[in-house]
C-alpha cells in the first residue's frame, strides 16, 4: 500500500511567516483561518524553534553513532525513539505556549470552542502541555468527532487542529515520520501504508522571508531519512522556477543529483505560488520581480526535460487552494494542464488532489484530460479530500459527485492514487483514519488494489513496489 503524497518539513524549511499568512490561512475558514493569522506576526520566533535541517543532520548521525540505541532489538530502539519524542514535544510544547502567551492567538484560541476528547487534558484554555496533549489525542484516535451526514470532519473551526500543525512544524522531521509510521504503518489499529512518497517544497522568492533550511540541505536530510527508514519513506525534490531563473545551472544540477544520486523518485512542483505547469503567457500583476512568463516557461521546459531523461514523474498542487488568494490558486486549473500537455511528449504526472474534495469541475477536467492522447500519462491523487470522510455514505454528497466521475470517466480506474497530504493533514480532527475513511467511501467503484498501491505503480514504476521483507 502507497501513500504517494505526504510531507515531512518543518517551519524552517519553508518562508514560514508568508506560509502561514498567505497559502495556510487562505486554504483555511473560520477559526482556523483567524488563528492562522494571528500566529503570522510571531513566524519568526516560531521557526527559531524549529531544528533546521542541518542540525537535523547531526542529531541522525549522533543517534546512528549511539550504540545504547542502535544496538537494541527494533522493538526497543523503536520505544526509545518515541520516548525521545515524547521529551521533546513537552519541551517544544511549553517553548510554544511562552511564545503566544498574552497575545491575540491566546485570546482567540480560549475564546474558541474546544473540541471533545476521550482521554484528558485538552479541552481547556491554552497553556504550556496542550501542544503536547494534542498529539497525544490526534495520534492515538482519542479525539472523537460524531460524523455528519456527509459533510466533512473537519469544518473550519478546530483550534486544536491549528496546535497540532503547528506542532510538527516545530518538530524535527525524523519525529513527524515516526508519527506518520506510527499511526499509519505500525500501531495497533494502523491501515497499513508499506510506502510513503514525501515532497519537498520550494518557495522561495514567492514567500518571505526566506527559509532557514536550504534547499541542498533539505535534500541531503531527507536522503539521510530514506536511507534509515529502509525505503519506507522515498522523497520528491522541489522545483522552483523562479529560483531557476536567477541560477539555472545550480538549479538544474540539485534537481538531477538528487534523482540521479540521492534516491528521490520525482519532482515536485507547485502552481499556486504563482505559475502555470509551462505555458506562462502572463504573470501576476502583483508580484514585483517576478520573472517574465517567457522566462519561466524556459526553466519549466528544462525542468520537464529533466523528468523524462530520468524517467521520473512530475507532481504539481492541483486543486484551489494554498495560493496567496483566488487568482493565485487559478494557475493549478485545469486549463494550464491542457496548454503544457499539448506542448510536451506524454509527460509522467501526478495531480495532487486531482482537482481538490470539492469536486468543483476540476476533477472532471483532469479526468477528460486523463483520456486524451497527451493525457495518457496523467495521474491524480486523494490528498487532503476531507469531504470524503464521510458520515452516511448515502448521503454523502462528494463521493457521490466522485463515483458519477468515475461513471463518465473509466479510466480513472488506472489513475487515481491514494495520498494523504501529510502533514497538511494533520490540522483535521481524527487524521489517522483517514485511509479507513476514504477506502470506505471509494471500494464500491474503484478497486482498491488499484487505489492503494497499483496504479502509483503506474506513476511511479520500481519505487511504488513494496520494500523487500527485512
Amino acid at each position: 500500500m502507497v501513500d504517494t503524497h505526504a510531507h515531512f518539513f518543518n517551519a524552517s524549511d519553508v518562508p514560514v511567516e508568508g506560509f502561514l499568512a498567505g497559502p495556510v490561512a487562505h486554504s483555511r475558514s473560520g477559526v482556523s483561518r483567524t488563528l492562522i493569522r494571528a500566529l503570522a506576526p510571531l513566524a519568526g520566533r516560531i521557526a527559531s524553534l524549529a531544528p533546521t535541517a542541518d542540525e537535523e543532520i547531526k542529531e541522525l548521525v549522533g543517534m546512528a553513532r549511539n550504540h545504547a540505541v542502535m544496538g537494541l532489538p527494533p522493538e526497543a530502539s523503536e520505544t526509545v525513539l518515541h520516548q525521545r519524542r515524547a521529551e521533546f514535544l513537552k519541551r517544544q510544547s511549553a517553548f510554544f505556549f511562552e511564545v503566544v502567551r498574552g497575545t491575540e492567538f491566546e485570546r482567540i484560541y480560549n475564546d474558541a470552542a474546544p473540541a471533545s476528547f476521550t482521554q484528558g487534558g485538552v479541552g481547556g484554555s491554552l497553556g504550556p502541555d496542550t501542544m503536547a496533549m494534542v498529539f497525544q489525542a490526534t495520534e492515538t484516535g482519542g479525539l472523537v468527532e460524531p460524523m455528519s451526514d456527509g459533510a466533512a470532519q473537519g469544518g473550519g473551526a478546530y483550534r486544536e487542529g491549528v496546535v497540532g500543525f503547528v506542532g510538527y512544524m516545530l518538530s524535527y522531521r525524523w519525529m513527524n515520520l515516526l508519527a506518520y509510521q506510527q499511526s499509519f504503518t505500525t500501531g495497533d489499529q494502523a491501515f497499513g501504508v508499506d510506502r510513503v512518497f514525501a515532497s519537498l517544497v520550494d518557495f522561495d522568492y514567492w514567500l518571505a522571508p526566506a527559509a532557514l533550511s536550504s534547499q541542498e540541505s533539505q535534500i541531503a536530510l531527507h536522503q539521510l531519512l530514506s536511507v534509515l527508514s529502509n525505503g519506507y519513506m522515498r522523497p520528491l525534490v522541489a522545483y522552483n522556477p523562479w529560483s531557476a531563473v536567477l541560477d539555472p545551472k545550480r538549479v538544474r544540477m540539485r534537481v538531477a543529483d538528487a534523482i540521479e544520486r540521492r534516491g528521490f523518485v520525482g519532482i515536485k512542483i507547485y502552481p499556486p505560488n504563482g505559475f502555470r505547469p509551462l505555458v506562462n503567457p502572463d504573470v501576476h500583476p502583483m508580484r514585483p520581480g517576478i520573472p517574465s512568463g517567457a522566462a519561466l516557461e524556459r526553466e519549466l521546459t528544462a525542468m520537464w526535460n529533466i523528468a523524462q531523461r530520468l524517467d521520473v514523474p512530475v507532481m504539481a498542487h492541483g486543486a484551489s487552494t494554498m495560493g496567496l488568494d483566488d487568482l493565485h490558486d487559478e494557475y493549478a486549473s485545469p486549463q494550464g494542464w491542457m496548454q503544457a500537455l499539448m506542448k510536451l511528449d506524454s509527460p509522467r504526472v501526478n495531480i495532487g488532489h486531482f482537482g481538490g474534495d470539492d469536486l468543483d469541475g476540476w476533477s472532471a477536467g483532469f479526468a477528460a484530460l486523463m483520456e486524451a492522447g497527451a493525457g495518457k500519462n496523467l495521474y491524480g491523487d486523494t490528498g487532503y479530500w476531507e469531504n470524503l470522510r464521510c458520515g452516511k455514505l448515502e448521503s454523502c454528497i462528494a463521493r457521490d459527485q466522485l463515483k458519477r466521475i468515475f461513471e463518465t470517466h473509466a479510466v480513472l480506474n488506472a489513475r487515481l492514487m491514494y495520498g494523504s497530504d501529510w502533514h497538511m493533514l494533520s490540522q483535521e480532527r481524527a487524521w489517522a483514519r483517514y485511509p479507513s475513511e476514504i477506502l470506505r467511501a471509494t471500494r464500491d467503484f474503484i478497486n482498491p488494489e488499484s487505489l492503494f498501491g497499483g496504479n502509483a505503480i503506474g506513476c511511479f514504476g520500481k519505487a511504488a513496489q513494496p520494500p523487500p521483507a527485512s
